[in-house]
């Protein structure tokens, strides 16, 4: 009877765990191996496909594709870059409302409401606000004399004002990340750093910063798989332009798939911004033990 029991738990545990198992296989594992598998084709998604080996992936990096190796992989890592000041800008934020004022709480919904803001709607926003003849920003310059800047038209101010745009819509919810963090550090810890005489600076380096490092982190992994995705934004406003100078990888992919149906290539660099994407997560996990502390 106990082993008929114990047979019965485990049937019932299947049970319960086969949907969640289904839906891993069918929406997760299976795509993975599908789209490797298309990535060593030729393949246009209404034929049949043609298996090339290695092909695709030796295309990428040839002189054929100099966009891919060029522009697109600069340009995604100039968002990797500048993903640190992001993060830098959601601490200051996070200082700034860790207050206990009677509008703190307000602020804070008003910092956090972009994050939860459609990406196409806030793309569209800010693509009226950098228009440069009717644009409410170069409007604001002009009121101090600054003349009108091609935002979106320029090479060398599309990828800022991208960039800002991005910060703007995603410093809410590193915000909300630094500020739960902060409110999580015991106050003796505080207490004590000012019994031994340490000042506001010495304070914030010596013991809340440290104690923060988890939280960053959190962001900075988060932030960087962010970073190389990059897509939604830059499609709606400048769709890879002017000049490819906002053409990242992801577009470069999308391009390929939908645009020229080569889902086999555009497979391949899916594949090869995963790998680029798992190298550096790796990288960010060995370095962490260095200047994360998970202490008290």
């Amino acid at each position: 009877m106990r082993l008929k029991f114990t047979q019965q738990e485990a049937l019932w545990a299947y049970i319960f765990v086969l949907p969640a198992l289904l839906g891993f296989v069918c929406l997760a594992a299976f795509p993975i191996f599908f789209g490797f598998w298309i990535s060593l084709t030729e393949w246009d998604a209404f034929t049949k496909p043609a298996y090339i080996g290695l092909a695709n992936y030796r295309r990428l990096f040839s002189l054929r594709e100099p966009l891919w190796y060029g522009k697109t992989i600069s340009n995604t890592l100039f968002f990797v870059a500048m993903m640190p000041v992001g993060i830098a800008i959601q601490l200051f934020l996070a200082l700034l409302v860790n207050v206990k004022l009677t509008l703190s709480r307000l602020f804070r919904s008003v910092f956090f409401l972009p994050s939860v803001t459609s990406a196409a709607v806030v793309a569209m926003v800010w693509f009226w606000m950098y228009d440069t003849n009717f644009g409410l920003i170069n409007w604001l310059l002009s009121i101090v004399g600054i003349p009108a800047i091609p935002w979106l038209e320029s090479a060398r101010w599309s990828k800022p004002a991208l960039w800002i745009m991005m910060t703007w819509q995603g410093a809410g919810y590193g915000m909300m990340i630094n500020l739960a963090a902060l409110q999580g550090i015991p106050e003796e810890l505080i207490e004590a750093a000012m019994i031994d005489g340490a000042g506001r600076w010495r304070r914030f380096f010596n013991v809340t910063l440290p104690l923060l490092t988890p939280a960053l982190f959190f962001q900075f992994v988060t932030g960087a798989i962010g970073a190389f995705q990059v897509f939604g934004q830059v499609w709606m406003t400048t769709r890879g332009g002017p000049s490819n100078s906002t053409a990242t990888m992801v577009l470069y992919i999308y391009n390929y798939a939908f645009a020229h149906g080569a889902w086999g290539f555009a497979s391949s660099g899916a594949y090869v911004l995963a790998l680029m994407i798992l190298v550096l997560t790796l990288i960010q996990f060995i370095f962490q033990r260095r200047w994360v502390f998970y202490g008290v």
